[in-house]
């Protein structure tokens, strides 16, 4: 692939979205599938990413965890409603459009796509840490607790996945 990380980035999301597509056209029992997507790049301690739908793309830096994408989910939305007075906290957690995705790969035009906007430096003791929206079993304080731990990736990738709520 040719052009800068970020172009390259949006290459990839591309063509993801175009082969589900075809899987569609050739599949009809897959006619309503698709998927959220979350990719990074490092480069010279360089990080960028491309992301849409729900899946979470945090950073975790001096024990603080950071999420770095948008949530194409309603939750954001169903937010600003509580903020405005519009929507108690306890309806909001039981809404049932809660978890709707407001973005997916379909295969179709894709409405919200969520890109790093320049290079983020990535620095020694960092950790970035993509998952799918089965994290959220999980608060961030949960999640920060055992990325807090020493040990290699593999070790903590393990530990997530026995700490998710199943």
């Amino acid at each position: 692939a040719k052009g800068s990380v970020a172009e390259r980035l949006q290459q990839a999301l591309q063509q993801a979205n175009d082969q589900l597509a075809l899987e569609k056209r050739t599949k009809p029992k897959l006619a309503n599938m698709g998927c959220t997507l979350v990719g990074v790049a490092i480069r010279d301690n360089q990080l960028e990413w491309i992301s849409v739908g729900d899946s979470p793309l945090w950073r975790y830096q001096k024990r603080r965890l950071h999420r770095l994408n948008a949530d194409h989910s309603m939750k954001p939305i169903l937010q600003k409603q509580i903020q405005r007075g519009e929507l108690t906290p306890k309806i909001a957690a039981i809404h049932p459009d809660r978890n709707m995705l407001r973005s997916a790969l379909t295969g179709a035009k894709i409405e919200l796509i969520d890109q790093s906007s320049a290079p983020l430096k990535f620095l020694p003791g960092d950790r970035i840490l993509l998952a799918s929206d089965g994290i959220f079993t999980l608060s961030e304080p949960e999640i920060s607790k055992i990325l807090r731990k020493k040990g290699p990736a593999q070790k903590l990738v393990n530990r997530l996945l026995g700490a998710v709520h199943k």
